[in-house]
């Protein structure tokens, strides 16, 4: 039973999914750079590829594990989604993050937490990559 209050649900094929412009930007001023920056929601496959960036291998051959790691993930987020401010491309390059990660930590923060509500990144989603990089490790508490 449906009521006055909802929408009409319409259906959406391939062709209308892949034609609709669902790709946010919003301006975001940076007191500390004295300006402001385009920020950009990632796509999925770039939402997929910063979350692989978080990977860390150790090890070789058998004994290689993945951990997370969150050095300077912030940066790696923000390089992914700002923008040029007439162009529609990205403003840096994913190997400019370190470099980006030596700017005002409360500017990076600022746009971070842009970026992340723009590409649906919750503090939940986070914990859940921690735990998912802690569960690929293998067990090393010592047995009795």
């Amino acid at each position: 039973m449906t009521t006055g209050l909802s929408k009409p649900q319409v259906l959406l094929d391939a062709e209308a999914i892949l034609g609709i412009d669902d790709l946010h930007i919003e301006t975001v001023h940076v007191p500390e750079w004295n300006g402001s920056v385009r920020v950009r929601t990632l796509t999925a496959k770039e939402r997929d590829d910063f979350e692989q960036s978080l990977l860390e291998k150790r090890g070789r051959g058998k004994n290689q594990t993945r951990e997370m790691t969150f050095l300077n993930m912030r940066s790696k987020l923000v390089v992914r989604c700002l923008m040029h401010p007439t162009e529609n491309s990205r403003l840096f390059r994913d190997d400019q993050a370190e470099q980006l990660g030596r700017k005002s930590g409360a500017a990076v923060d600022r746009l971070y937490d842009v970026a992340a509500r723009l590409a649906g990144i919750s503090e939940e989603d986070v914990d859940e990559l921690v735990g998912n990089s802690e569960s690929d490790q293998p067990d090393s508490s010592p047995s009795n």
